[in-house]
């Protein structure tokens, strides 16, 4: 959607296809796609929604995914009236052809000039490792968990590390179930959701780097000193510790740990039935497990090489193919901070002015393509593959769009 907004501003001729009958992806499906009844996004609500257009709070300071579903369905509506927009319409493959490229979809097959592919990468739930398929309770995805009643009165294994969607499920299952563990293979990293009463994310947004990182640093520190005092297991208990875990904000979940309402133990050793035996020697029989543990990249419509690509080292500033200049990708790429929208809508912007280039001013076009097809350019990544630090990217693909003859 941001990238037809940016398409419609550049004077574009385009074609959106969307699989399900509105636009909006996950937030709008709701209980229908991957979300829980309880989610909030991770984001403060002053971080959300595309630049000059505020998300509205509803008084909460971490919106309700409702909330977010209403902005989706309001910035949707303001699409241009004469939009091409082609809902309930699945793309089923892409073909490369020596220019352009040839798309079947359920309306049938059509050839383009280009195109943007914007899939998002949490459409294949990875699979659960090996020494879980012995388990003979109930095993699901945190893709198929909707409600807590799935977990009234069960024992429950939640497999994952310091990540939203661990701490969601923790919550919901402390509530209601009759036993709450944890697994995490490595030491958790728990940070408070502010600090001096800014949110985290805020100050990520717009602190330069060595002040962030020295708030970080006090943070991190922080979080060890809290650690220690309340004999928190599993959570990280050294600075060394805190400087290489990928941590995530709650300040509700250290206090279910330490009150023993969540129990967090290591990774699993082994399974037998019912019983789960962990690395730390101990073990407990479960009724339900949930696994946290993320998704595989997949861009399934696309044929090889494309279909498992990792945008950071795969494509130029994480968006364009270095060979081929009638290929994009959108939303690939994530911020250390959770809020995408910013990022979205610059990478969409970067787009519409590489193709509008393309169609009207072949100088700055053939400038645009020489620097991409200088190969891929490294990237201020934030500990993962698919994770950038924003202020850095932003610099990135401002300084691509206004190189020599790019203007």
């Amino acid at each position: 959607m941001l990238c037809a907004n940016a398409l419609a501003s550049g004077h574009l001729d385009f074609e959106l296809f969307e699989a399900g009958p509105e636009l909006g992806g996950v937030w709008v499906q709701g209980l229908a796609g991957p979300l829980t009844k309880n989610t909030h996004q991770n984001s403060p609500v002053s971080l959300q929604g595309v630049p000059g257009r505020p998300m509205a709070s509803h008084g909460y300071m971490f919106p309700h995914w409702s909330h977010a579903a209403r902005y989706i369905r309001d910035l949707a509506a303001s699409l241009p009236s004469d939009s091409k927009v082609f809902l309930n319409t699945r793309v089923v493959s892409a073909e490369p052809l020596p220019s352009g490229w040839s798309l079947a979809t359920s309306r049938g097959r059509e050839q383009y000039d280009s195109i943007i592919v914007a899939t998002g990468l949490n459409n294949t739930p990875k699979q659960a490792p090996s020494e879980f398929a012995s388990f003979t309770g109930e095993m699901l995805h945190v893709a198929g968990y909707r409600d807590p009643s799935q977990l009234m009165g069960k024992r429950v294994l939640i497999v994952g590390g310091a990540r939203p969607s661990t701490f969601d499920t923790a919550f919901d299952a402390a509530a209601c179930a009759a036993l709450t563990v944890i697994s995490s293979r490595s030491p958790m990293l728990v940070l408070p959701t502010c600090w001096n009463g800014r949110p985290i994310e805020e100050l990520q947004e717009e602190l330069e780097p060595a002040e962030l990182e020295r708030v970080l640093a006090e943070m991190r520190s922080a979080a060890v000193a809290l650690n220690k005092a309340w004999r928190l297991p599993q959570f990280v208990s050294t600075m060394e510790e805190a400087k290489k875990a990928f941590g995530s904000a709650s300040d509700l979940f250290p206090a279910l740990v330490r009150d023993g309402r969540v129990q967090v133990r290591g990774g699993v050793r082994a399974v037998r039935g019912r019983e789960v035996l962990f690395a730390d020697g101990s073990a407990a029989e479960f009724d339900v497990i949930v696994l946290c543990i993320g998704y595989a990249p997949n861009v399934g419509v696309m044929p090889p090489p494309w279909r498992t690509l990792t945008a950071s080292s795969d494509l130029y500033l994480g968006i364009f193919d270095p060979l081929r200049d009638d290929l994009c990708f959108v939303g690939y790429l994530y911020g250390a901070a959770t809020s995408h929208w910013r990022l979205f809508h610059e990478q969409a912007r970067a787009v519409a002015f590489f193709l509008a280039s393309r169609a009207g001013n072949p100088q700055r076009f053939a400038s645009l393509v020489a620097r991409k097809r200088q190969g891929t350019r490294s990237l201020p990544l934030a500990k993962h593959v698919s994770i950038v630090n924003k202020r850095g990217y932003f610099a990135l693909l401002h300084e691509w769009q206004a190189g020599p003859c790019a203007r």
